[in-house]
């Protein structure tokens, strides 16, 4: 992986905005409150309603089971199975690990004047749970964008990364994608945003690179090297 204090301060050079994926970069949003459970119970909550549509073995990722509700069941359903989700999530947000140094880059970022915004998959309810638990919400304000109604939008769609620039009032160019997966690039890379792929395990870089992400840290440490004062 590239961890050189010198190459994060690069990717900082002009940089107005920076975009947060959230679970991940952010923290472990399932931590203590495991996604494989929660694919789970969006399953039984499927069968219980006589919606399940799995013929074989169901996705344990609960973004999978909602993008494949999305294909299959109405707009209504896919709205309350999007529901039932979002209070999954808010749920975990009480047991969620904090991604190590994530709250001091934040804090370092909007010293240094850098708007900061999520553009997420998670729901929003959830993002702005944690933030409020970490005592981080007056950095973001209301640039909290998670995922649309629509489970089609959510990334690799650039619908919420779209959104969140929108919010920062910031052009591409002058903005940065932090992410941990392979959709946060391809969503960050449709608009032309540059961007830093977040890799806790060398199979993550590795995903991150075969995207097309050319920069990625494994830690938060070399970016507050980076915007350490002089």
């Amino acid at each position: 992986m590239t961890d050189p204090s010198h190459s994060a301060a690069g990717l900082l050079d002009n940089v107005r905005c920076l975009l947060f994926d959230f679970d991940g970069p952010l923290c472990g949003l399932f931590a203590g409150h495991p996604a494989e459970v929660v694919a789970e119970r969006m399953v039984a909550w499927l069968e219980e309603r006589g919606l399940d549509f799995y013929a074989g073995a169901a996705p344990t990722d609960p973004m999978e089971v909602l993008r494949d509700a999305g294909h299959k069941l109405g707009e209504q359903d896919v709205a309350r199975l999007e529901e039932f989700l979002t209070g999954e999530e808010v749920a975990a947000v009480d047991a969620a690990e904090p991604t190590p140094d994530a709250d001091r880059v934040v804090r370092a970022l909007a010293a240094g004047g850098v708007r900061l915004a999520v553009a997420s998959n998670n729901g929003r309810a959830a993002v702005a749970h944690y933030l409020d638990r970490r005592g981080l919400t007056a950095y973001f304000g209301d640039r909290l964008h998670g995922r649309a109604a629509d489970p089609a939008l959510m990334k690799p769609h650039p619908d919420s990364v779209r959104r969140a620039l929108r919010s920062a009032g910031t052009a591409p160019a002058e903005a940065l994608m932090v992410g941990d997966s392979a959709t946060d690039f391809q969503a960050a890379d449709q608009l032309g945003i540059p961007f830093l792929g977040f890799a806790k395990s060398p199979r993550h870089d590795l995903a991150l690179r075969h995207a097309g992400a050319t920069h990625t840290i494994s830690a938060w440490r070399p970016l507050l090297t980076a915007l350490a004062p002089a």
